[in-house]
């Protein structure tokens, strides 16, 4: 019962504060201490319902949120912004979330044209060789990535893939150089992936959006890439002020 009232108390302070809270700041707040409050902070954080800054601090997170929700993470304007991309270009859209050491679907929505895709809602998505995982990734820090990432299966689904961790790890600095991620032959051969993140409170990232469809050769995938660059990256951003308002 006690742990429950710790985990709770911790909660509560993470929820109210104004920004986002150290663990010294935290055991001040609620005078548990700092080597509780520590055990505690790392379960809550490979669950989501705290989430932490590059700077070592703990924010509310995605799972906390969705129970304010009524247990739905995702709301209906969010879900509105995607359907709306999907319907307009006829695309297979989805929503994906790092939780613990992986990342998984959340949501998909099927387009009219017709794709092979290795994914569906609930699906865990392989750190290495998928787009919407990767630009995840990229925005944590690179002792979280390099653990991530020594944890994962690195199977190799096509000659593209890429399974070292030094690969990996480059490019993952790309992807955080440029704000977006692209996959093509490397989890599905001949489906293009264009992935993008999704900026929560206090400017941290667990979810992506993406966009997925078959391809026929290197010249329609870039043209494809291009074309669904903007729309990923709009509905992105535009759920992203959802989220950050809140």
């Amino acid at each position: 019962m006690e742990l429950v009232k710790r985990t709770l108390a911790i909660l509560r302070t993470i929820a109210e504060g104004e920004k986002f809270l150290t663990l010294s700041e935290i055991s001040l707040r609620t005078k548990i201490p700092v080597s509780s409050i520590s055990r505690i902070i790392s379960t809550l954080t490979e669950e989501q319902f705290v989430v932490r800054g590059s700077d070592r601090r703990y924010g509310i997170g995605p799972e906390a949120i969705g129970l304010c929700r009524g247990g739905r993470f995702l709301d209906d304007a969010s879900r509105d912004i995607l359907s709306n991309l999907c319907e307009e270009y006829e695309e297979t859209v989805f929503l994906s979330r790092f939780v613990g050491n992986q990342v998984r679907c959340l949501a998909l929505w099927h387009g009219t044209r017709p794709v092979t895709l290795a994914v569906r809602t609930g699906d865990m998505l392989p750190i290495h060789a998928s787009a919407a995982a990767r630009v995840i990734l990229a925005e944590y820090p690179l002792s979280r990535a390099q653990e991530v990432i020594a944890r994962s299966e690195r199977i190799k689904f096509t000659p593209k893939t890429l399974t070292s961790e030094k690969d990996i790890l480059r490019h993952l600095k790309t992807v955080h150089e440029r704000g977006y991620d692209i996959c093509y032959n490397e989890l599905n051969a001949g489906v293009l992936v264009v992935s993008a993140p999704i900026i929560g409170p206090h400017n941290t990232v667990t979810t992506s959006v993406s966009m997925a469809g078959a391809v026929m050769g290197d010249a329609e995938a870039k043209a494809g890439a291009e074309h669904w660059l903007p729309p990923v990256q709009e509905a992105a951003k535009r759920i992203s002020g959802l989220w950050t308002h809140e």
